[in-house]
């Protein structure tokens, strides 16, 4: 099964990435548990790579607040 969905997705220009090591980590997790910090670099590099992809702007791949939200200044001391 596991080919076929492979398959469809080239079928589709889909880009795939083969990481077995990555592929263990995750398969090994339970639904909605942390993902490990081994991991964690690389999983968020995907993410980041399909919002890209899909046309997200740069402050969403990132996951970056707006500037204006981290201006502390005024309450500084």
């Amino acid at each position: 099964m596991a080919e076929q969905i492979i398959a469809i997705a080239l079928d589709h220009g889909v880009k795939l990435r083969e990481d077995a090591d990555l592929a263990g980590v995750l398969a090994a997790l339970d639904i909605d548990s942390p993902i490990p910090l081994g991991a964690l670099s690389t999983v968020t590099g995907i993410l980041s790579y399909v919002h890209r992809a899909r046309g997200a702007p740069d402050n969403c791949a990132r996951g970056a607040p707006d500037d204006s939200a981290m201006d502390n200044s005024e309450d500084a001391p």
